[in-house]
């Protein structure tokens, strides 16, 4: 095979294994928010289960984080499990002894692999400024599922979890009480931030088809070039 054609290959191979992202996991959008707030964050379901689409989704809420409200998602249903908290938490005055525990929306159309959806919560955040909140998730799909519950630890850093729980930072900045109002502010806010993380997403599936379109024209090159080093042999 010519030298020229070899080396394109290689290029062209060594840009598509740089260029590709890593496999998506449930993340969260935003991931960080204000301690002792009020906040609005989605779940991202960015793949199915080795290609079979998403069916159901359910989110463990982590102790101090109360009033949780789940989104309602078009053609999903959702229902929470209600409990007692591990430690009261004082609201407005009031002591709070039970809240939501677990959220799951199911029954809705199938996710395909190729698609991502999101499902957002309305929460209250505990005063714990530097904190990272973990909600472990379980996908659940037509074929197979994914527990995203695992998290780092000194051992075993973020990237080499497999299967790795959702993460928020809490961030200084809240220390108010909150309403109803600024609940819907912060959700109307948010807008802007998925549509612009949808156009991203856009952007990378894009840019993996031209990658894709380069490996095929390298191999067309590569095939072309092994037929003429065949025809000078013969």
């Amino acid at each position: 095979m010519p030298r020229f054609v070899i080396t394109a290959f290689a290029v062209a191979l060594l840009v598509a294994l740089g260029s590709s992202p890593v496999l998506a996991h449930v993340t969260i959008n935003p991931q960080e928010a204000a301690a002792d707030s009020y906040a609005r964050f989605a779940f991202r379901v960015g793949h199915g289960c080795e290609g079979s689409p998403t069916t159901e989704v359910a989110v463990q809420i982590p102790p101090g984080v109360v009033s949780v409200k789940p989104e309602l998602v078009p053609g999903w249903e959702y229902e929470t499990v209600v409990g007692e908290l591990s430690e009261p938490v004082e609201l407005h005055g009031e002591e709070i002894t039970e809240g939501v525990q677990e959220v799951r929306w199911f029954g809705g159309p199938p996710i395909p692999d190729e698609a991502f959806q999101e499902f957002g919560l309305s929460v209250r955040l505990p005063d714990a400024a530097g904190d990272i909140l973990y909600f472990p998730v379980a996908q659940r799909c037509g074929e197979g599922e994914h527990a995203w519950i695992e998290r780092p630890d000194e051992g075993r850093p973020d990237e080499e979890l497999e299967e790795p729980a959702p993460g928020l930072l809490l961030t200084a900045g809240g220390g108010h009480g909150g309403t109803v109002e600024e609940v819907t502010e912060v959700a109307s806010a948010s807008d802007g931030e998925v549509l612009a993380s949808a156009v991203a997403d856009a952007e990378q599936a894009a840019s993996q088809a031209r990658i894709l379109a380069v490996l095929a024209l390298v191999v067309a090159l590569a095939a072309a070039g092994a037929a003429v080093v065949r025809a000078r042999r013969n």
